[in-house]
Formats: structure tokens, C-alpha cells, sequence
């Protein structure tokens, strides 16, 4: 299972995220309401480090992602985000 790991240990399931252009986009599948999402990633302290664990285990750690641009319902249960580090 993927899983995205915040740096206050908040874990969300059924989630990932890609670095592109010094933006971050995530995505959130596991029942989040697009306001619960907004309410994790507005917080600074949470997003300043970001682990995702996929589902080969491998991990990858982004740092100072700190600032939130977007918050979407793509509906079908899918919320994204994207952040950027300043």
C-alpha cells in the first residue's frame, strides 16, 4: 500500500505524491473530504517533510514543501493537492 508520512507522523493511507518543477502533487485516495485535506496541508509544519512509502517499500523524503497552491476535488474519491517550498 502507498502511504504518504507527514512530519508531525500524521499518516495517509492510499496516497502519493510526484516532484515536478519544485512543486509537489499529491494525491489522496482513501475517503478524505477535499476540507480534511486542506486542513492537513495548510499547516507548514506538517508538510515541511514529506515521506512516501510505496507500495514496494522503497521510500522517497521531500523536504520544505511549506506552502500550498491548490486543493482539488477530482472526484471518484481522488483529492489532490500541490505545494510548493516557498
Amino acid at each position: 500500500m502507498e502511504a504518504l508520512t507527514l512530519n508531525d507522523g500524521t499518516v495517509l493511507e492510499n496516497s502519493h505524491a510526484i516532484e515536478n518543477n519544485d512543486k509537489l502533487f499529491v494525491y489522496v485516495e482513501n475517503g478524505s473530504t477535499l476540507a480534511e485535506v486542506f486542513e492537513i496541508f495548510i499547516d507548514p509544519e506538517k508538510t515541511k517533510k514529506i515521506k512516501y512509502t510505496r507500495m514496494d517499500k522503497a521510500e522517497i523524503t521531500w523536504r520544505g514543501y511549506k506552502r500550498l497552491m491548490d486543493v482539488r476535488d477530482e472526484e471518484h474519491g481522488l483529492i489532490t493537492a500541490m505545494l510548493k517550498k516557498n
